[in-house]
């Protein structure tokens, strides 16, 4: 997806509307966005040979910005380009710091103000450190009505840059653009800014005083106007080409510049200009609904042997408590020969049954010691044949029951099976 860099200019009554494309460029003076009739929209596609820029209407605008990200371009005029000093390691709070930081440095409330930060260093300072963060400062209201102004036009501006440092700059050169009353001087990374062709030889001295004297200065312009010696700076490498400064800015672009949209103006991204984007998260959602998918199918499968477990248990239980009878459908016949019990007979079952289970599962130290292997009722008495680790898990059982459900239970015979032992008890009301 290519960068494509704009900026808004007015057009003069006495111009055309169609601008050539081959025209040189106009001085940027600010960013304006009114009636598509009244102003040219210009704008460049970055690349390494770029072509001259192009005027455009706001809808070839919109369209290009269905496709491409929207990166503007800001006069530095407009900001202001500082580097704050904190002691300390503090990357933290940088944002909340830095405006009170530079507070003596504007002229203006801080709340009114927008600070963009870019990259900070640390630098030793005897025993400790201190942390230098480049900042661009800035009207919050100007730059919002900048981004406000291209959503009116429904273009979201993904980056916000200032014209000064999209000037080409390496380490130890500064970078020239002279146009017929501007002149952009580039000093560092996050450095730079304008000043007039007249004050450009006591602006160049200035900030050698201020940043040393670099090992090379290269100068561009569509001007005529004579380029000064400066007493002490190294000769001015002059270029020829290119006359225009979108050409220049388009073919040294980089997406690491010092963009302004940050904090509480930060763009949002578009992933739908990007079918790529959506492939990792389409990915991770097939995914997911194939792994929900394969969940549900072995909880499916686990519930299935769950409930055919618990049925083969049911039958077992019940030819053990009615042997000889049929097993088809062993929990319909359960209920079926416990109506046959008769009232008095259930009544009596159950009131026996209830303590049984809820000493078992209140007890969990007797529960995992014992086995019961069957149960028979009759009359009045519930005759169980459990299996257990040991004859005084079967004792506690028998005294739970008798002391705090009030039945009497008797132990009968006992016998030695392995490592475990053999039991029979009988229940019964006292």
């Amino acid at each position: 997806m290519e960068n494509i860099l704009f900026q808004v200019t007015p057009v003069p009554a006495s111009t055309p509307a169609s601008t050539p494309a081959s025209a040189p460029a106009s001085a940027p003076t600010d960013v304006l966005l009114t009636e598509p009739a009244q102003s040219t929209y210009k704008w460049i596609m970055v690349s390494a040979t770029p072509l001259p820029h192009q005027a455009a209407s706001i809808d070839t605008l919109a369209n290009l910005a269905k496709q491409h990200r929207m990166i503007g371009i800001v006069p530095c005029e407009q900001l202001l380009l500082q580097t704050a000093m904190l002691p300390g390691r503090q990357q933290r709070k940088l944002r909340l710091a830095i405006p009170y930081a530079l507070e003596d440095q504007v002229a203006e409330d801080v709340e009114e103000l927008h600070f963009a930060l870019g990259r900070e260093r640390i630098e030793a300072n005897g025993p400790g450190f201190n942390t230098f963060v480049p900042v661009a400062i800035m009207r919050r209201d100007t730059l919002q009505h900048i981004i406000s102004s291209w959503q009116t036009q429904k273009i979201n501006l993904q980056a916000l840059l200032p014209d000064v440092l999209c000037l080409p700059w390496t380490e130890n050169q500064w970078s020239v653009w002279q146009e017929e009353q501007r002149i952009l001087i580039r000093t560092g990374l996050h450095e730079g800014l304008a000043t007039t062709p007249d004050n450009l030889a006591l602006t160049l001295s200035a900030l050698q005083t201020q940043y040393g004297t670099p090992a090379s200065i290269h100068c561009w312009g569509n001007s005529n106007s004579a380029w000064p010696a400066i007493e002490g700076l190294p000769a001015l490498e002059l270029h020829a080409t290119p006359t225009d400064p979108w050409i220049l800015w388009a073919s040294t672009y980089t997406p690491t510049a010092f963009n302004l949209l940050q904090g509480d103006f930060a763009a949002q991204k578009n992933h739908s200009k990007n079918p790529r984007a959506w492939k990792l998260p389409l990915i991770l959602a097939a995914s997911w609904i194939a792994l929900m998918f394969v969940s549900l199918v072995i909880e499916y499968t686990l519930l299935n042997h769950e409930r055919d477990k618990l049925e083969a248990e049911i039958s077992d239980i019940f030819i053990t408590t009615f042997p000889g009878s049929n097993p088809i459908n062993p929990r319909f016949r359960m209920e079926q020969k416990l109506k046959e019990l008769g009232g008095s007979a259930s009544s009596v079952f159950l009131s026996l049954l209830k303590p049984l289970s809820v000493a078992l599962q209140s007890n969990p130290q007797i529960r995992q010691k014992i086995v019961i292997d069957t149960i028979e009722f009759s009359g009045e008495q519930l005759d169980l044949s459990v299996s257990a680790n040991d004859l005084q898990a079967v004792e506690e059982l028998r005294q739970t029951l008798n002391e705090r459900y009030s039945l009497k239970t008797d132990m009968g015979t006992v016998s030695n099976n392995a490592n475990k032992i053999s039991v029979t008890l009988r229940i019964h009301h006292s």
